[in-house]
């Protein structure tokens, strides 16, 4: 598994408003160059964001170094019902929701010797467009890299 999967599954798991409505990287890259219309409201999907490395480990043979994984959750909430009346969905709810899954949470795929925990980075507005508003938060998590 990998951090993103581990991510998926928590957030269909613990937010019932995203349950089977969690996509990737892939899924929001064949909507990408159409006019995105949702499908289903909110909808959610997450990215592999940043690696950044930090203090480096030698040791005999090997090469270890502790690096923190960054996971972004973009947010897409449609501002209209399915018969295009206005719909006040709480956006604030659904971030509060996300943050309660994955802030704290420790994803298997993590290395056991580099257990961490996920912690929020940011959280920000990145679109208002045709009806549809988009939210970004960002998660990391301390892991370690290992090479022979």
């Amino acid at each position: 598994m990998s951090i993103v999967s581990d991510v998926v599954a928590r957030l269909e798991a613990l937010v019932p408003s995203l349950a089977g409505r969690v996509g990737t990287a892939f899924d929001l890259g064949l909507l990408m160059g159409r006019e995105v219309r949702l499908a289903a409201s909110p909808y959610c999907w997450v990215l592999p964001g940043a690696i950044v490395g930090q203090q480096e480990q030698g040791i005999v043979g090997a090469y270890r170094q502790t690096i923190s994984r960054q996971v972004s959750v973009v947010i897409a909430m449609r501002a209209y019902d399915g018969q295009g009346a206005a719909d006040r969905p709480d956006l604030e709810a659904l971030i509060a929701g996300v943050m309660s899954a994955l802030a704290g949470y420790e994803p298997p795929s993590i290395a056991a010797s580099a257990r961490g925990t996920m912690t929020l980075v940011r959280g920000d507005l990145v679109s208002i467009r045709s009806g549809i508003v988009i939210y970004a938060l960002d998660f990391a998590v301390e892991d370690e890299w290992r090479s022979p």
